[in-house]
């Protein structure tokens, strides 16, 4: 009896292995993807790095502009995250204080003095400009609570502010009923505008980011008797 061995075409067939190249070209097309991925990856963090940041300021904006709108005095944050405040009149700089975060130093503000000097108007009523505007540096008040630590804060998120309240100006060639109704405008109408400048490098140097807020106040501003300005919605002067 002779007996025949026979090989299944089967069992050949698993045996065969990818060639030397084929693997050369996976890894050639792998390595394309890998530096397609990379590539946009830093695009990616800063668009979300940008977001960020623009939400952040979104949050400030609204909370600085309902502070000096209200006149609220109370708010322990301002004082905690403000860095420096500079008041200029007639370009020439009239007030420097600075916050908490420098130690050592005097001349801390409070949450009062901050909403007085900020609601400040450029025009007073005899039309002389006492206030050119008004530029503080603030810490986040919002993000991730590590940000804002009053021991380090080198790596914060901040951001320079200015604020300009100007009254309703009076025009010149109005009737006399007009001008009673414009002058009465003009004593409890104002426009407020905060520019909020972003980000603030280690130089003080500001970025070119910007963004402005700006709503009208109805009410009375008046100074209390250290010259702190301060709007109350409730009360009008009449002309």
């Amino acid at each position: 009896m002779k007996l025949t061995f026979s090989y299944d075409r089967r069992l050949r067939r698993s045996s065969v292995a990818f060639t030397m190249i084929e693997v050369a070209l996976c890894l050639a097309i792998i390595a394309f993807a890998l530096v397609a991925i990379i590539g946009i990856l830093p695009t990616g963090m800063q668009v979300q790095k940008d977001n960020r940041e623009e939400t952040i300021i979104g949050q400030e904006g609204a909370f600085l502009l309902d502070a000096l709108r209200s006149g609220q005095t109370n708010l322990d944050s301002l004082s905690n995250n403000l860095v420096y405040l500079e008041q200029y009149t007639n370009k020439v700089p009239m007030v420097t204080n600075y916050g908490p975060s420098f130690t050592g130093t005097t001349g801390e503000l409070t949450a009062y003095q901050i909403v007085g000097i900020l609601s400040t108007p450029k025009y007073p009523t005899n039309g002389i400009v006492t206030n050119y505007y008004t530029r503080a540096k603030f810490l986040a008040n919002s993000g991730p609570l590590a940000e804002r630590a009053t021991t380090n804060r080198d790596l914060s998120f901040t951001y320079l502010l200015e604020t300009e309240i100007v009254p309703y100006m009076v025009p010149t060639n109005l009737a006399l009923v007009e001008t009673n109704l414009a002058m009465n405008l003009t004593n409890n109408l104002y426009d407020v505008r905060l520019t909020l400048s972003w980000p603030v490098l280690p130089n003080n140097t500001v970025g070119n980011s910007v963004q402005v807020f700006r709503t009208l106040v109805a009410g009375e501003l008046t100074p209390d008797t250290n010259q702190y300005y301060f709007f109350r919605q409730a009360y009008f002067n009449r002309y």
